[in-house]
């Protein structure tokens, strides 16, 4: 199961985003995180979902 989300602090231009992949039994096998500079909301969720490809 891949669970991808994305963050921004009231339009501060702040975002984040985060990445978990865990196996069928829903054991975790890898996650990640990361803040950026100038972007949305729905740009850090499209961002997790580029970096996860």
């Amino acid at each position: 199961k891949l669970n991808v989300d994305g963050s921004s602090i009231n339009n501060s231009r702040l975002a984040n985003y985060g990445v978990l992949l865990r196996n069928s039994v829903e054991e975790w096998i890898i996650g990640f995180s990361s803040l950026f500079n100038l972007a949305t909301s729905l740009f850090a969720e499209l961002l997790a979902l580029l970096k996860e490809t």
